[in-house]
C-alpha cells in the first residue's frame, strides 16, 4: 500500500503550484496557507461542482438486510440521500505601503519585511475564512456559507453529533472532531479560476496622488492584492462531531473528562466506512497549547508519527490527531456561548 503522506491526500495548496494570468507567482501564498494552518495541511480539497456552490447527496441512512428462508425471496435495498448545497465565500485584501518604507534598511531586510506583510495578509484571509465556515457570515450575500455552529445538529447538545464537557463561565471553547475524506468531509475549491481560487498579485509600484494640503503631491506605493474562495463540505453528518462547552481559561487544565468526551465522541454515531480510521481534532491555540502540555505530561496525550501523515504529531490514542484551528481562537473573558 502507498504511503499517504500531506502531499497526497488531495490537497491542492501542496500539489498545485499555478501562475496568475498575469504571470504573477502565487508560490509564497500557497507555501504561507500550508505551514500556518492545520486545517489547510490536512483537510484534503476538491472541486465545487457548482464553480461558487456543490451540490451533492448526504446519506441519511444504511441499506437494509433481510431474514431470508432457503429458497426464498427479499426486497432490494440501498442507502437513503438527501439533497444538500454547500457554499464557497471570497475573502479579498489588499497591502499598499510606500516604496521608501522598504528602503531605509539594506535590500535583503526590505525584502524580509515585504514578505512578512505578505504572510501576514495570507494567515489573516485563512483566519478569515476559517470563522467563516465556522460561525457563518451576519450578513447574508450571496457568498452565504452557514457556518458549522449555526447548523443542526452541532447547535445543540445531544451527545452524538454534539457532546457536553459540561464547562461554564466566560471562556468556553469547541473543539472540531473531522474524519476527512471524498465520502465524509473535507474542503472546497472553486476548479473554474485561473489559479482555483488562490491569488497573490503584486501590482508593482503604483503612483498616487491628490496628497498633501494642495492635493498636488503625489507618492510611489508598492500594492500587493490576495484572494482565497474556499468552502467545506459535510457529506457524512457523522464524521463530524462537535466537543462544546470545554473550560479554557488561563487557570483551567485539560484533565480526563474533555479526553474521555473526545474519546467517546470519536466512537459513538462514528462513520461507518472503513477508507480513514483516524479522526483530526481542531481547537483553539489556547486549548492546543493545554493538549501540548498534556502531551509533555503523559496525561492520555502523547506525540507519534503513527498517523496517515508519518509526522510526529500530538495524538489522543491511536486514532485522533491534535492539530490547531486558529478559527477557534477567542480572547480571555469572550469564549463562545454556551451549548444547551
Amino acid at each position: 500500500m502507498a504511503t499517504n503522506t500531506v502531499s497526497n491526500v488531495g490537497n491542492i495548496f501542496d500539489v498545485l503550484k499555478f501562475k496568475l494570468p498575469n504571470g504573477s507567482v502565487i508560490d509564497s501564498v500557497v507555501n504561507t496557507l500550508v505551514e500556518t494552518d492545520d486545517f489547510s495541511k490536512f483537510m484534503p480539497s476538491f472541486p465545487a461542482n457548482g464553480g461558487l456552490t456543490h451540490h451533492g447527496l448526504r446519506t441519511v441512512s444504511l441499506p437494509t438486510g433481510y431474514l431470508v428462508d432457503v429458497g426464498g425471496s427479499w426486497k432490494t435495498s440501498k442507502s437513503q440521500r438527501e439533497p444538500f448545497v454547500e457554499g464557497l465565500c471570497t475573502i479579498k485584501s489588499t497591502y499598499q505601503a510606500p516604496k521608501d518604507t522598504f528602503t531605509t534598511d539594506s535590500e535583503e531586510a526590505g525584502k524580509a519585511l515585504l514578505k512578512a506583510e505578505k504572510d501576514g495578509h495570507v494567515v489573516m484571509m485563512n483566519q478569515t475564512v476559517g470563522n467563516l465556515i465556522l460561525a457563518g457570515s451576519t450578513t447574508p450575500n450571496q457568498s452565504g456559507l452557514v457556518g458549522l455552529m449555526e447548523r443542526a445538529p452541532y447547535n445543540a447538545i445531544d451527545e452524538k453529533f454534539t457532546f457536553d464537557v459540561g464547562g461554564t463561565g466566560s471562556n468556553l471553547r469547541s473543539c472540531w472532531l473531522v474524519k476527512p475524506g471524498i465520502d465524509t468531509v473535507h474542503a472546497l475549491h472553486n476548479p473554474f479560476h485561473p489559479t482555483l481560487g488562490i491569488e497573490q498579485d503584486d501590482k508593482g509600484e503604483v503612483m498616487v496622488d491628490g496628497l498633501g494640503t494642495n492635493g498636488d503631491e503625489h507618492r510611489w506605493d508598492i500594492m500587493i492584492e490576495f484572494a482565497i474562495t474556499k468552502g467545506i463540505c459535510v457529506r457524512d453528518m457523522t464524521a463530524m462531531k462537535r466537543i462544546a462547552n470545554a473550560a479554557c481559561g488561563v487557570d483551567d487544565v485539560v484533565d480526563a473528562t474533555l479526553i474521555n468526551k473526545i474519546v467517546e465522541a470519536s466512537i459513538i454515531n462514528a462513520p461507518k466506512g472503513l477508507t480513514n480510521r483516524q479522526w483530526l481534532l481542531f481547537c483553539d491555540e489556547r486549548l492546543y497549547a493545554k493538549l501540548v502540555i498534556a502531551a509533555m505530561d503523559k496525561l492520555f496525550v502523547y506525540t507519534s508519527d503513527k498517523n496517515i501523515y508519518h509526522t510526529a504529531l500530538p495524538m489522543i490514542g491511536p486514532d485522533i490527531v491534535v492539530c490547531r484551528w486558529d478559527a477557534l481562537n477567542c480572547a480571555i473573558g469572550s469564549g463562545e456561548t454556551i451549548v444547551t
